[in-house]
C-alpha cells in the first residue's frame, strides 16, 4: 500500500509539467510560435500567451481539430487508468 502510496503522489508532483508537456505537442506547428509561447506558470497554470490561441482551443487548426485541451485531459485520464 505505501508503494502505490508512493505512486500515486510521485504521478501527483509530476503531472503538471507532464500536462503542460502533453498540451504543447497537441498544439498545432506552422511557425513554431504557438507552441514557443505555451508555458507552464507558477507550477500549476499553462499558459497560451498569444493572441490566436482561443481560436487553435476551439479546433480551428486542421492540425488540431479538437484543440489541445480535450486531448489532454483524454491523456491525464489514460494515464490515471494506469495507476
Amino acid at each position: 500500500m505505501e508503494r502505490r502510496m508512493r505512486e500515486v503522489e510521485q504521478f501527483l508532483k509530476e503531472l503538471p509539467r507532464n500536462m503542460s508537456e502533453e498540451f504543447v505537442k497537441n498544439t498545432p506547428i506552422r511557425s513554431g510560435n504557438a507552441r514557443n509561447k505555451t508555458t507552464l506558470k507558477g507550477g500549476d497554470s499553462i499558459a497560451a500567451d498569444y493572441g490566436y490561441a482561443g481560436s487553435l482551443m476551439k479546433g480551428t487548426s486542421k492540425q488540431a481539430p479538437q484543440g489541445m485541451t480535450d486531448p489532454t485531459i483524454d491523456w491525464v485520464r489514460g494515464e490515471l487508468r494506469k495507476l
